[in-house]
């Protein structure tokens, strides 16, 4: 760097010390700036050769600059002004290192060129003695014991010169940078495209990797916290208790389908978006400034309007705007009237008779289920059908994938336990007929009505081996001795007692060599944000909820002593967990 500023040190700083370089070998020649006592810099041309960086040489460097800065300073901490001033040392410097230079490799993996000069310590250990050599003689390597090592705890980016113990906001700020250059480099080694707002069609692509879907998490929770702290404690949660606005908002400009009249390159006036969509343009404006404050939408200049990638997700898919008008009425409205459903039954875990927030909501003792099949609401219980094929659309790939269809033992029987007209059943059987697996038979409390009415449909079916029964599985189970049954999005809609029921009418059937396959949530003990709200909108709709491992544990019990978990599948692609469970 001819220039070294303040952002070109941050920058280097930040390269070397996040480990991305794991896979590919690199040379890099950085410049080790450090302050002595008197406030001079002194500036040494180190080679570093990684050749596979770990944590251990990683943190090797970092121990080097710690332990080298007196007092201590951080590279991109050090004045611009400091370091310019300094320039021409450095060029002297380097002229003087061309002559004839110094080899030492050290315990902990870094091989150093260093510049001839008498300094005959290791840069990174401080305690290892090195040979010098002329550029045409045979280079010479001494090795002791290494210096103590540096946990990335012992390092932050944003550590002051005293060395006092930092403020929990600044930890939190330190731990959030070096997230987010956690997850840069888990989206480059995925070659996934930078996070961005634009709505770009490959924007945000799946992480495969566990550790991908890890790191982004660390990034939103820790953002969440910081946003938490920064903002002044009454007003983020006044402003919290207004976010059901937002909603309301929501689902205006779907009704007005807006996100379709907005161009998805350049923008819109406030004038001729409200003349497309029919409504007053003072009323468009209120809404979609309550909206862009999410940044659904956006306003590039003062009164226009454009897309952002997430106002674009209601373009892309015709069944996500199904999706959200489902959660923007029946959860909405369900979820309103929760806390009145609770306090009407002393605040006790749900029961199949109990009110619920959607039965006060729609001023019915019925269930969800049951609403949806009166006539009248054929609209609201097609919606719902293509809200949940939009749910589906996400795992129908992922699902095949997650367990060993092909391995499966006994007859080669899969009964797909409340599977609609076997959407997930084909694609498991297009994966894995005909190893294992032979055959499939979907049960559905609506089976034959609906498949009447698509005849697309039974053709498919019947070309993979697909066969659809009506079943209610409240009733006892028709299919004895199955290889499996498989119970997909089934027991969160249910309150444990009804679940329960579930599970002793299918166990009742099942033979020795059963397996009985839940794909649903397990979640974590610390729930994410996305679980914790599928469990409230589980709970209002329908009474049900999302577990965590030791509430399914205690489900089987109640069913069954028999019952355990053999093993729980996962997969970073897609939010959902399938387990495998069988008879002791």
């Amino acid at each position: 760097h001819t220039n070294y500023s303040y952002t070109a040190q941050r920058h280097l700083f930040v390269r070397l010390s996040s480990g991305r370089y794991s896979n590919s070998p690199a040379v890099f020649q950085p410049l080790a700036i450090y302050m002595q006592s008197k406030a001079h810099c002194i500036l040494s041309r180190t080679k570093i050769t990684y050749t596979s960086i770990c944590s251990e040489q990683r943190f090797a460097w970092l121990s080097f600059l710690r332990t080298r800065l007196d007092p201590p300073r951080i590279l991109y901490k050090l004045p611009a002004s400091i370091v310019e001033n300094k320039m021409s040392t450095m060029a002297l410097h380097r002229t003087a290192s061309t002559k004839s230079d110094t080899t030492m490799a050290c315990p902990n993996g870094l091989v150093k060129n260093l510049p001839l000069g008498g300094n005959t310590k290791c840069s990174a250990c401080g305690s290892h003695r090195a040979e010098k050599r002329r550029a045409s003689s045979t280079s010479s390597v001494s090795t002791t014991p290494t210096s103590p090592s540096f946990s990335e705890a012992d390092w932050s980016p944003l550590h002051n010169s005293s060395q006092e113990p930092q403020p929990e906001y600044t930890k939190v700020a330190n731990s959030l940078m070096r997230a987010i250059t956690d997850y840069v480099g888990h989206l480059q080694n995925e070659n996934l495209p930078m996070p961005s707002l634009e709505p770009a069609a490959d924007a945000h692509g799946v992480l495969k990797h566990p550790e991908g879907v890890a790191a982004r998490n660390a990034v939103v929770e820790l953002a969440q916290r910081i946003v938490a702290m920064t903002m002044d404690p009454d007003m983020n949660l006044l402003i919290s208790s207004l976010q059901f606005h937002f909603c309301s908002s929501l689902k205006v400009a779907i009704d007005l389908k807006v996100h379709e009249h907005v161009p998805r390159r350049g923008s819109i006036t406030s004038s001729e978006l409200a003349a497309k969509v029919g409504a007053d343009e003072s009323i468009l404006v209120r809404i979609m400034r309550a909206l862009i404050l999410k940044h659904v939408f956006c306003s590039p200049t003062p009164g226009t309007y454009a897309h952002t990638a997430m106002s674009w997700c209601m373009m892309k898919s015709p069944d996500a705007i199904d999706l959200l008008g489902h959660r923007l009425d029946e959860s909405f409205r369900a979820s309103s009237r929760q806390a009145d459903a609770l306090a009407l039954v002393n605040y006790r875990e749900p029961d199949e008779a109990d009110v619920k927030g959607f039965s006060m909501a729609f001023g019915t003792t019925e269930n969800f289920w049951e609403v949806l099949g009166h006539e009248g609401e054929e609209e609201r219980a097609q919606r719902f059908n293509r809200a949940m094929r939009a749910v589906s659309l996400n795992t129908l790939d992922v699902i095949p994938r997650m367990y060993p269809f092909d391995r499966i033992r006994g007859d080669g029987l899969l009964v797909d336990v409340g599977g609609g007209l076997g959407q997930v059943a084909r694609a498991i059987m297009g994966a894995h007929r005909g190893a294992g697996l032979r055959s499939c038979i979907v049960q559905d409390a609506h089976a034959g009505d609906d498949a009447k009415k698509q005849p697309d449909v039974m053709e498919a079916n019947r070309k993979l081996g697909v066969e659809l029964q009506k079943h209610n599985f409240f009733d006892p189970q028709p299919v004895k001795g199955a290889s499996v049954y498989f119970l997909r999005h089934i027991f969160h809609d249910w309150p444990d007692r009804a679940c329960v029921k579930i599970l002793k009418q299918t166990v009742e059937a099942m033979g020795k060599d059963s397996t009985l396959l839940i794909c649903d949530q397990v979640v974590d003990d610390e729930a994410s944000p996305q679980a914790t709200l599928y469990d409230i909108d589980m709970w209002s709709l329908f009474g049900g909820k999302e577990r965590n491992r030791s509430e399914w544990e205690a489900l089987f019990r109640s069913a069954d002593e028999r019952l355990y978990i053999k093993k729980v599948w996962t997969t970073a692609e897609a939010p959902t967990t399938m387990l495998e469970v069988c008879l002791s």
